[in-house]
């Protein structure tokens, strides 16, 4: 009698605990459902931390909602100005400068991650990018050569810096 109530209460215990497991196992499921839910849920737990903060950006800049992108990465330069992730936080804050149409200001959120870490190569890529698309051919030139110095076998790196000097070489006044 003694051990079928013993096995009794264990099956019980054990039925309890699956029970309280499942039920949190579903919860966090909620939670992590996609990038969008899961950072918000993290940046709720551990409000005074870039990372979180970083990530949920990204989820807001992968949606398309800049405003809220750009409003996550301050947030994150705020609470940790040095942190390991500043000069890609820099960077992507660029990228956020330039979907909202101001170069000026991804130019120097770009500069600024370059500052930070010389060889980001995302970083110099995308201003790169912005000096061609403003016609600054020569900026535009030596960015892309910063790439190569990284990776001296990146072959679009090697595709721009060709197309910069031809630009060059057109756009160079003529002596008739």
């Amino acid at each position: 009698m003694r051990q079928s109530l013993s096995l009794y209460v264990e099956f019980l215990v054990l039925i309890s605990l699956v029970t309280v497991f499942g039920v949190a196992t579903h919860q966090r499921n909620l939670a992590w459902k996609d990038d969008f839910s899961l950072w918000q849920d993290v940046v709720k737990k551990s409000p005074n931390k870039a990372r979180p903060y970083i990530w949920l950006g990204l989820a807001y800049q992968r949606k398309g909602l800049v405003d809220e992108a750009i409003a996550r990465f301050h947030k994150a330069l705020t609470l940790e100005p040095n942190h390991a992730d500043t000069a890609d936080t820099y960077n992507n804050l660029g990228l956020c400068c330039f979907d909202k149409g101001w170069p000026g200001l991804a130019i120097k959120h770009f500069e600024h991650a370059i500052r930070i870490a010389p060889n980001h190569i995302h970083a110099h890529n995308n201003l790169g990018f912005i000096y061609l698309q403003m016609k600054r051919y020569r900026e535009a030139m030596n960015e892309f050569k910063a790439i190569l110095r990284v990776d001296p076998h990146n072959k679009m790196a090697k595709r721009l810096v060709i197309l910069c000097q031809r630009n060059l070489i057109q756009d160079r006044p003529r002596n008739d």
